[in-house]
């Protein structure tokens, strides 16, 4: 038997249960691997709300890294006792073992703790995408990113910044202003004094902005567009606020605007990119590309807190859980 941290009905922090569950050998092509430190991501609380339909029970959690335990009769380049991390679905993390499909799992380098893995391989993978493949960031792009000061965005901003962008962040609260502006940004907007767009607008000069990276999805999509230069893209990679709807694509006509709605796990499903993608982010990590920032830590059993505080924005980088 192990803790985990399961959900039998969905919805608010309440229903996360501590609870013993059972772990059945790892099928031909799974590994079992023996975290040691779990990431929490906002992913944790759509998949514990219900925003997304979720087999019940599930065990939370969708990014980890550890030792391999056990290992599946059909699996090639992995041994026991290999270290390994991993950003997959289904969710499973928020458990002290768990199998999983090797395929979604990535050998670990000796210059990145299991602490930092857990950290990153969810956003840093996804921030591998978003400035090299969703949308080619290079030197003398002018981008926007919201929630700069959370665990995505310190990661994103820093990245593009080494690339050579002008970064303008978003953020929440003037604390984070600061944080922001010593990791990556430019520029930095605090959301509740007004409206971001203008300012962005005044930033630029009236130019706008050649992307926007908007993880935050309902509250933040009409002023995203209205930030973007002509043939600006925006890219819409995450719903915190709530799922994007009614849209009138005519609204992008005026500049000849794009939009994309990406996901890692598309990105990830073909095991050659998965492999490309984890090189890039571990050789910006050993070239000093980006800092990791955990700032919260919590026992696995002390997980609902962890999420109460993400909800109420308390956090900055990032948080992870250690069973």
């Amino acid at each position: 038997m192990q803790k985990v941290i399961k959900i039998h009905k969905t919805g608010s922090i309440k229903n996360m249960r501590f609870e013993d569950s059972f772990l059945s050998a790892p099928k031909n092509h799974e590994v079992t691997i023996r975290h040691q430190a779990i990431g929490v991501n906002f992913l944790d609380i759509i998949h514990r709300q219900g925003r997304i339909d979720i087999a019940k029970p599930f065990i939370l959690g969708v990014e980890g890294s550890g030792f391999v335990e056990r290992v599946g009769k059909s699996v090639k380049g992995f041994k026991i006792g290999d270290r390994v991390a991993y950003a997959a679905l289904p969710s499973g993390s928020y458990s002290e073992c768990r199998n999983i499909d090797s395929l979604q799992v990535i050998k670990l380098p000796r210059f990145i703790s299991f602490e930092n893995a857990a950290a990153i391989m969810l956003k840093g993978l996804t921030a591998e995408y978003l400035l090299h493949q969703t949308y080619r960031v290079s030197r003398g792009t002018t981008i926007l990113i919201h929630a700069a000061a959370g665990a995505m965005g310190l990661i994103l901003s820093q990245w593009a910044k080494k690339i050579g962008a002008t970064v303008i962040g978003v953020v929440s609260a003037r604390k984070k202003k600061e944080l922001a502006l010593k990791n990556g940004c430019d520029h930095v907007i605090i959301y509740k004094n007004g409206s971001f767009a203008k300012k962005v607008l005044a930033i630029t000069k009236n130019d706008g902005v050649d992307v926007v990276y908007d993880g935050i999805g309902k509250n933040t999509f009409r002023g995203s567009v209205a930030c973007l230069a002509p043939l600006g893209h925006l890219v819409s990679f995450g719903q915190v606020s709530g799922p994007i709807q009614g849209i009138d694509i005519n609204i992008l006509m005026e500049k000849s605007n794009t939009i994309t709605r990406p996901s890692l796990f598309v990105y990830t499903r073909n095991r050659k990119r998965l492999e490309r993608m984890a090189g890039r982010l571990f050789r910006a990590i050993k070239k000093k590309k980006f800092k990791i920032r955990i700032n919260q830590k919590f026992q696995l059993k002390h997980a609902g807190i962890a999420h109460q505080k993400i909800q109420s924005r308390l956090t900055t980088g990032s948080t992870i859980l250690l069973p």
